[in-house]
């Protein structure tokens, strides 16, 4: 079946459309072809019309495309009157460049200080904001052009006119054919989250074809999995975002609602993905027809599905009867993959559910993306902050101080190679700290810079004999070179450079400047570049990923405390801590079970300690702010479930660089088995909030109890370095561990009612426990 044409062309689709939530990735490939490429029409007709020289005409024509294309960026996703005010600054920060580049002219040394400068500027000001960012962009851009072809300040006027004629076509496309509908952005989003859902089946089907005791394939197969289980919540927050706009919304819908059934259906996944890991390697019937069902779902046969998954629910109960191996996972499998066609097919039906007309989403998205490592880490200190003071300083401010040295540091060594085509260096070290945060990141980033400018330079040799002379070829090699390149640039930075190069090798074909050794010039100037921004930022002023990776680890934590504290205040909210029995450690003890009436001791029914004050004690500032991050509602839990999908990717982000293979192909195994545990307990607390919310709890105080207990865990965990015996935590934990096994009936030890509750709250207090005992995992 897999190997059919339509399973195949049904598998690639959902994996194209999976790998694109929103079409967010081609939206800003194509408009920044349609704007780049328009520009250059409308700047031609403008000199035409204005009987420009050939050369004014090449440099007014090469400049407008450049704003344009930064313009489309900067433009993106604005309203009408965000935009219009955002373009009407666009000539200003591109005048300022070019006025200082002509009122320097040719003093080489003058030259080089105020270019210096203007990067730090171009860095020092994204602190206000988005238009701020690109702003900086283009007067640093209106600087090179002005040294680049020697402006005087008598071609200034063509040149502010050539800026301005761009930024008014580009706001013209942007609130025209550029437009962003949000409700198709968010129904394509919808579309992206249900592609993914689709390859976390095709995942459980390889899964399913594995068994624990190939240990390594099995792993391996599992991690795949869990990886496209964290990229089916990262779909799920895109779709948060697009809901911020209550317009973009389906009819009948809310922000609130739209984000519980993306929970409901996210939690249904999860499950049938635990239950295919669980059923793997036991009984091959059993097995054979759950791997079916996972397949017609990932081929988007529903019905096939549907009836596969009814007769393994059939095998399942045959199966109990002569208690057969694997009939509890292949059962669970079976009914959450009935559940997951169900809730498919009601997926656009309007709800009143959740409605909250204050709706907040978790994640802002930032041109139609999640946000990215700069916005996360923002506030984590760098390193040497106990002697250097520059390190006391705010991350933009850092940076712009790193850009300032490498700039140096790339002039100095660029300017040794070439008088002339040094700047390829100064710009390798001014994007080396654009978008990126930590030391690690920066590395990747010129690495992968270095990388695709040796890759093109090859390409663009060959295709610059293909199109020399021939314009109207170079320029469609020119657009689709920067239609592929912002497409990719998301997947690696080095398939963007890739293109760029090529881009770079036709500009000079058409400036008849082309040859094989300017090329060798270019990625030996930009390998100067990238290795001063690596250099400076691994010496000045450096953030560590060890220290973003802990701050994420830690707001997680401190997540995960304020949903459990506010599950417990859900559940039982007369009731501060219940009565739990005292017993030795592990299970709790068998005198404890089924014993609801058992005395509460003194020291369990004090509060939770707080970060400022380990012992319990807390002042009140600090009590007041918690006890506002606490949810108190399901709308709320719903909301802390969805915040905590947002920390544990921005854990992984800032773990990207550790567990990817760079230059030397390692892999940090730890790194990944800690992700996994993050991962899981971003799984397990969306399904405590779903439990509470499916039917009321049978003995909900000592559900409280436990949420209560596991609250202190994570509170402890975010005080402490990763790495550190945490023997204190043995307490809370065996509390929360008595207190769920007293909602156990006494005479059996499986769970009852209580059971969507229990479980997600006996697989959180397991993975606390092996953070906490296991300190490698922490």
């Amino acid at each position: 079946m897999r190997d059919s044409v339509r399973g195949w062309f049904v598998e690639y689709a959902d994996r194209l459309t999976a790998s694109d939530p929103g079409h967010s990735r081609i939206r800003m490939a194509l408009s920044g072809v349609v704007g780049m490429g328009s520009a250059l029409a409308v700047e031609f007709l403008l000199g035409v019309l204005t009987e420009a020289k050939p050369a004014g005409l090449l440099v007014s024509m090469m400049l407008g495309a450049v704003i344009a294309m930064m313009g489309t960026m900067a433009l993106s996703g604005l309203t009408a009157g965000k935009a219009a005010l955002t373009a009407l600054f666009f000539p200003v920060a591109v005048g300022v460049g070019l006025t200082a580049g002509a009122l320097v002219g040719n003093r080489s040394t003058l030259d080089l200080v105020v270019f210096v400068a203007i990067m730090f500027v171009a860095v020092f000001i994204r602190r206000f904001g988005r238009a701020c960012f690109f702003y900086g962009f283009m007067m640093w851009m209106g600087y090179f052009f002005a040294t680049l072809l020697h402006a005087t300040v008598s071609a200034l006027p063509g040149l502010l006119i050539a800026v301005t004629v761009s930024a008014a076509w580009v706001l013209l496309l942007s609130l025209t054919v550029l437009r962003i509908n949000k409700n198709r952005a968010l129904k394509a989003t919808i579309r992206a989250y249900d592609a993914q859902a689709r390859t976390v089946a095709r995942e459980m089907v390889n899964v399913l074809e594995s068994s624990p005791a190939e240990e390594r394939r099995f792993e391996h197969r599992h991690g795949k999995l869990m990886s496209k289980q964290a990229g089916l919540a990262e779909a799920a927050l895109m779709v948060e975002g697009w809901s911020e706009d209550a317009n973009a919304l389906p009819p009948g819908w809310s922000g609130a609602a739209l984000r519980r059934r993306m929970l409901d259906s996210q939690h249904i996944l999860d499950r049938a993905a635990g239950s295919a890991v669980a059923l793997a390697g036991k009984d091959p019937t059993l097995v054979a027809r759950a791997r079916d069902a996972a397949e017609m779902m990932a081929q988007r046969d529903d019905v096939g599905a549907r009836a596969a998954a009814e007769e393994l629910a059939e095998m399942a109960g045959r199966a109990e009867a002569i208690d057969g191996d694997g009939w509890i996972p292949a059962r669970h499998f079976a009914l959450a993959v009935l559940g997951f066609l169900d809730l498919a097919q009601k997926a656009l039906s309007p709800t009143d559910e959740a409605d909250d007309d204050e709706f907040k989403p978790t994640a802002m998205l930032a041109m139609g993306n999640l946000p990215g490592s700069g916005a996360a880490f923002k506030d984590v200190p760098a390193r040497g902050t106990r002697w250097n003071p520059a390190a006391r300083l705010d991350m933009v401010t850092r940076q712009a101080i790193q850009v300032t040295i490498a700039a140096i540091i790339a002039i100095y060594f660029g300017r040794m190679l070439s008088d002339t085509r040094y700047y390829w260096a100064i710009i390798a070290a001014f994007v080396a700290f654009t978008g990126t945060a930590t030391r690690a990141e920066t590395f990747t980033k010129s690495f992968n810079r270095v990388l695709g400018t040796v890759a093109g330079l090859f390409a663009s040799i060959w295709i610059a004999n293909l199109t020399a002379g021939n314009v109207g070829l170079v320029i469609f090699v020119i657009l689709a070179s920067m239609f592929c390149g912002f497409y990719l640039i998301r997947i690696s930075y080095a398939y963007m450079i890739f293109f760029i190069t090529i881009m770079v090798g036709q500009m000079y074909s058409v400036l008849h400047e082309f040859s094989d050794g300017l090329l060798v010039l270019r990625l030996e100037e930009t390998a100067i570049g990238a290795a001063a921004g690596i250099l400076v930022s691994l010496v000045v002023v450096p953030l560590s990923a060890t220290d973003a990776v802990r701050a994420a680890r830690d707001a997680m934590f401190a997540d995960l405390r304020d949903l459990l504290k506010g599950a417990a205040r859900y559940l039982s909210p007369e009731t501060s801590r219940p009565a739990v029995a005292e017993t030795g450690p592990g299970t709790g003890g068998s005198a404890a079970a089924g014993s609801p009436t058992h005395p509460v001791p003194t020291e369990i029914a004090v509060a939770a300690p707080t970060a400022s004050s380990p012992d319990g004690s807390d002042e009140d500032s600090d009590e007041e702010s918690e006890e506002d991050s606490v949810p108190s509602t399901l709308v709320e839990l719903d909301a802390k479930a969805r915040a905590l999908d947002d920390r544990f990717r921005q854990v992984a982000l800032a773990a990207k660089p550790r567990i990817r293979p760079l230059v030397m192909g390692s892999r940090s195994l730890n790194s990944r088995r800690r992700l996994d545990l993050y991962n899981a307990l971003a799984i397990r607390s969306r399904a405590l909030v779903v439990g509470i919310r499916s039917k009321p709890v049978e003995h909900p105080e000592y559900a409280a109890t436990a949420c209560l207990s596991l609250a202190e865990v994570a509170e402890r965990l975010m005080t402490t370095r990763p790495g550190q015996p945490m023997p204190e935590l043995s307490k809370p934990l065996e509390d929360a561990d008595t207190a769920i096994l007293q909602s156990l009936p006494t005479s059996s030890g499986d769970f009852h009612g209580d059971t969507n509750v229990l479980r997600p709250l006996a697989h959180l207090h397991d993975l606390l426990s092996d953070i906490a005992v296991k300190p490698r995992n922490s």
